[in-house]
């Protein structure tokens, strides 16, 4: 069926075929290509229906707001059409973000406006409280991790979103991420426009005192995300949890579920009523939030393996910091050979350069500057610099392969390297050699000079994993063919080949010296082989599920692995002891790397962050 826009319509259904109100006459068609099936809400100052685009082959759906206000007061009514006009305003601003809905247009028709946006299949966490009841400690870290990354996103654009609260919080059904929703009360600021007095705008019981005045600030959304938050752990309205006598937050003693006093005192800042007093911005919240220290302090007896590991290792690990510097999934690090330069990349196409200065990474306190480059439109799934740190090297789900040179940060060299997504990069000690892998079912050795392809080596499934091995013209593969594979640069056959039973591959690293190849995957275990000898000299249970990732400390003692289970090991291999457990990241840690001196670990993961762990 479609559903008449107009108003004042007495019938509004009509055929599906029908292009004008068999009614009233009204064109059906918003824009002649938009059509409303379902009325979704309606309030004091519009309509809002579901929709499908008449204009694209799929006919996806879509959301129509219209502009209609029941209250007839010229003032009243100026300003809610100055809200609506926000709403488009703000969500062209915000472009196209993975957790804000899309501005599909904007226009009048008929004398009234409308506003078009993407249609964010889920439900809201009013409707999820309501189902499920109160959330518990692990849920709101998690919740809180998310959206502060979209929040800082939004303020960096000069908007303050001033209604955020659980109604407008969308988990979206396809991938379970939560969608901001509902610019409508959003206002861009400038300067000391943040300042200056203005329309009170936001939620009874969820709106900041400052906003209550008209004097909305970028802290005012943390405020309200704070009560959001304790809305969701009592499953009582705000209003119920403030003490108007005392004037202060009662919303302890109506808990749900026990909490940590971390997050309390994370809760007790975004509720401050002074803004001098709570947090004033995403970042000190984010800090915050993931500044646990679980430090392990073991003593390992020396396991002489060669003469180059023979040391004993007496080492502490802990926990000293995060940043946030990608809107989406960390899919890759790696340091440059001086350990100068961290560089990231994630799935929306960026990297990230990232000065790191030993001297700024304190605990709790980190400060690095980026600098942001843009690849193709597709996840960048792996980077790697070069032996002499001028170029990184990337591969996307594009299967092309790019050169940035670092100090102009231009891309000097472009290519499609495979026909499908690129999984992994490795370049040879000696920079020569490039080698590429993924789903295209084969290796591609490639000369970094000139980019001629020297060697195709064929496989019977993916590829995910490529290390050259130092010291020696040789590159191990591994993938989904549940096999290990040794392959020769001199003479581009395969040398040697070592099963691997539990299922799929998906890392692994030479030891450097080179005489030991560590493979993780599937099934829970790290393997450490002596390929020259064809020897399995060890076998760890690692993470509580696959391992996604595993590197070599630089002195070789130690490996670090990470996985599906969040969590990130730190062994002494040899010995088979665990050095370090840190269970920090809220979803799967894609990549590690060490610094070259040995003293940081630095971990990404598809919770956007990227964590910071010292040895001392």
């Amino acid at each position: 069926m479609s559903y008449c826009l107009n108003p004042q319509c007495q019938q509004l259904l009509n055929a599906d075929g029908a292009k004008f109100c068999l009614s009233c006459g009204s064109r059906l068609f918003l824009g002649d290509r938009y059509r409303a099936i379902k009325p979704l809400s309606q309030g004091g100052f519009g309509r809002t229906f579901l929709a499908v685009d008449e204009f694209k082959p799929s006919r996806p759906p879509c959301v129509i707001k219209q502009f209609f206000p029941q209250c007839q007061n010229g003032e009243t009514a100026r300003k809610a059409a100055e809200m609506f006009r926000n709403e488009a305003i703000s969500l062209e601003q915000l472009g196209n973000h993975p957790q804000i809905a899309e501005l599909l247009a904007y226009f009048d028709q008929e004398r009234q406006q409308y506003l078009v946006e993407e249609f964010i299949e889920g439900k809201n966490l009013d409707r999820e409280l309501a189902e499920n009841g109160a959330f518990n400690e692990t849920q709101i870290r998690q919740l809180l991790n998310d959206l502060l990354l979209v929040l800082r996103f939004v303020h960096e654009r000069k908007i303050i979103h001033r209604d955020i609260k659980p109604a407008n919080i969308i988990r979206r059904s396809s991938d379970r991420q939560l969608v901001l929703v509902d610019f409508g009360a959003a206002k861009l600021t400038s300067g000391l426009a943040l300042e200056l007095t203005g329309t009170v705008i936001g939620s009874a019981g969820y709106t900041a005192p400052e906003q209550l005045l008209g004097k909305a600030v970028f802290p005012s959304d943390l405020y309200s995300l704070g009560v959001t938050c304790i809305h969701l752990l009592t499953q009582f309205h705000p209003i119920n949890l403030y003490d108007t006598r005392e004037a202060v937050w009662v919303w302890r003693k109506y808990l749900k579920h026990p909490i940590s006093d971390e997050l309390s005192g994370i809760l007790d800042k975004l509720l401050e009523t002074a803004t001098a007093k709570r947090y004033p911005c995403v970042e000190e919240v984010l800090n915050d939030l993931n500044l646990h220290l679980f430090e392990a302090n073991t003593t390992i007896d020396p396991v002489v393996v060669s003469p180059s590991i023979s040391q004993p290792l007496n080492q502490k690990w802990k926990y000293i910091g995060t940043i946030f510097g990608h809107s989406t999934r960390v899919l890759s690090l790696a340091f440059s050979p001086d350990g100068k330069t961290l560089a990231s990349s994630s799935e929306n196409g960026t990297i990230k350069r990232w000065s790191f200065d030993a001297e700024k990474i304190q605990p709790g306190s980190i400060s690095l500057t980026s600098q942001s480059f843009y690849g193709g439109a597709g996840a960048i799934n792996t980077i790697a610099f070069t032996p002499d740190g001028k170029f990184l090297v990337s591969g996307d789900r594009d299967g092309r392969i790019e050169y940035l040179h670092l100090e102009s940060g231009e891309i000097k060299h472009s290519f499609i390297g495979h026909s499908g997504s690129i999984k992994a990069i490795a370049i040879s000690s000696d920079g020569y050699f490039i080698a590429s892998s993924g789903e295209g079912k084969n290796i591609k050795i490639w000369r970094f000079d000139n980019q001629e392809l020297v060697y195709k080596f064929e496989e019977k499934g993916k590829v995910n994993a490529i290390a050259f091995c130092p010291n020696h013209h040789i590159i191990a593969s591994g993938g989904e063919t549940q096999n290990i594979k040794l392959w020769s640069l001199r003479t581009g056959k395969l040398i040697k080949s070592f099963e691997w039973p539990s299922g799929w591959v998906y890392d692994l690293a030479f030891s450097p010296d080179g005489k030991i190849l560590a493979v993780g995957g599937y099934g829970r275990t790290i393997q450490f082989w002596n390929w020259g000898a064809e020897e399995l000299v060890n076998s760890l249970i690692s993470n509580l599920y696959s391992v996604r990732s595993l590197c070599f400390s630089p002195d070789g003692q130690m490996i670090a692995s990470g996985g599906e289970d969040t969590t990130i090991k730190i062994w002494c291999w040899q010995s088979e002891k665990l050095i370090a457990s840190f269970p920090h990241h809220l979803q799967l840690v894609s990549s590690l790397a060490f610094s070259p001196d040995g003293k940081f670990l630095v971990s990404g993961s598809h919770d956007k962050s990227i964590k910071f762990w010292q040895g001392v």
